[in-house]
């Protein structure tokens, strides 16, 4: 009986302070036009090539702010879908390509390039990918710094450094794109912040779980300290909304 008044009161408590959301902000951006690309990419940037060897349409992707840890795009942004067929990574970066959009659930690993890495032919890739993520952080190599939460594709904190991971700053995220994170695809995650709230649908909806300031959640099908709520979640996370609540020790 007290556990369930207590469940009733915190779920009474998420929806009377889901009105108090900070502003979106999506660091996802509209997808660059076709052109002509410098002599060689910079700092913060990439090149996408729609042919072999460095030829035909490039894409310049870049990160908007030194201050901000990467920039995504998909085919909802006006990534060129299904289009590149070589690469070239400037020297601080490291580039992400998907097989699928965001909004797709893919827990396939993505290809990856290092700085400074120029492929001029991308193999089973060519003409595959639908979405990218240009980042300042390795692949696999993800650190929740003050401030920020990590989101991980593989349940125990991406061990092997073979998965995708992502550092999000304490900010709205109503949906994968602009999260820059494949849906339904978060398998262990780790808070610095505030508390951040968890929804099975775009938009905030479908409430799943609270994550706590210093949350560690290895699985989300094991509630670990950190949580408001119980649960199996694993694979089902959409969206992602600030809350201004202090979490009980």
């Amino acid at each position: 009986m007290i556990k369930t008044m207590i469940e009733k009161s915190l779920c009474m408590l998420l929806l009377l302070l889901m009105g108090s959301f900070k502003v979106v902000h999506a660091w996802a951006v509209s997808g660059p036009s076709p052109g002509s690309c410098p002599n060689s990419p910079g700092f913060g940037q990439a090149f996408l090539f729609s042919q072999l060897n460095h030829e035909g349409d490039c894409y310049l992707l870049d990160i908007n702010s030194p201050s901000e840890a990467w920039n995504s795009w998909d085919a909802s942004t006006g990534f060129p879908n299904d289009k590149i067929q070589s690469v070239w990574v400037g020297p601080d970066v490291t580039l992400v390509l998907f097989w699928n959009s965001f909004n797709t659930k893919d827990n396939g690993v993505p290809l990856h390039f290092r700085p400074g890495e120029s492929i001029g032919n991308l193999g089973n890739w060519n003409r595959q990918a639908s979405a990218a993520r240009l980042q300042r952080f390795e692949f696999g190599v993800c650190t929740a710094t003050p401030g920020t939460f990590m989101l991980i594709t593989d349940p125990n904190f991406n061990r092997a450094l073979l998965n995708d991971c992502t550092v999000l700053s304490y900010r709205n995220y109503p949906n994968p794109v602009s999260m820059g994170f494949r849906n339904d695809t978060v398998s262990s995650l780790m808070n610095t912040t505030a508390a951040v709230a968890f929804y099975k649908d775009t938009n905030f909806q479908n409430y799943a779980f609270i994550a706590c300031e210093e949350a560690q959640l290895p699985d989300l099908n094991n509630p670990n300290r950190g949580w408001l709520q119980y649960g199996n979640f694993s694979d089902t996370i959409s969206s992602v909304g600030v809350i201004d609540i202090t979490c009980l020790k």
